[in-house]
């Protein structure tokens, strides 16, 4: 891959595209409560997330907080 400076050399202009993301869904109380008791359970993010239909990265937020 050619570095930066190399592609504006060659006449070869890109810019980089941010996507604007989602914004963040707010858990309810019950589904916090819900991740809770499964860790409790000793159960594992992917294990939790999945049944509730949320992100691993999501129920690792709330475990850490919890």
């Amino acid at each position: 891959m050619k570095k930066r400076s190399q592609l504006a050399a060659n006449g070869v202009n890109r810019t980089r595209t941010i996507m604007a993301g989602r914004g963040r869904t707010p858990l309810t109380p019950q589904q916090v409560d819900a991740i809770k008791g499964m860790v409790a359970n000793k159960k594992s993010n992917g294990a939790i997330a999945t049944p509730l239909g949320l992100k691993e990265r999501t129920v690792a937020y709330v475990t850490a907080i919890a």
